[in-house]
């Protein structure tokens, strides 16, 4: 799990968000990774963290300027740390 501290935490009502813990990637994740990995749409970057920050979608929305760099590359390094290097042998 990588966890992403905030310099300026999000207030979303009464919850105050201060970080961000990336949870583990699932199979029904794919999806997201693959529509976020094109960058076609900032729109699916911003539910891709959401999602695998589990945090309401308000919350990436608001992610200040400052902290856009290292929440993208905690993603990253996030999504890399989870991803096989090679293919399983079912998938060549």
């Amino acid at each position: 799990m990588t966890t992403v501290t905030l310099s300026k935490p999000i207030a979303i009502g009464p919850q105050v968000y201060g970080c961000l813990k990336f949870r583990p990637i699932k199979f029904g994740d794919m999806q997201a990774l693959v529509q976020a990995g094109s960058l076609a749409d900032l729109d699916d970057l911003v539910r891709l963290v959401a999602r695998l920050a589990d945090v309401p979608i308000e919350v990436a929305a608001n992610i200040d300027p400052d902290d856009l760099l290292p929440v993208l590359n905690g993603l990253k390094d996030h999504i890399d740390a989870m991803t096989p290097v090679t293919p399983p042998a079912a998938m060549n």
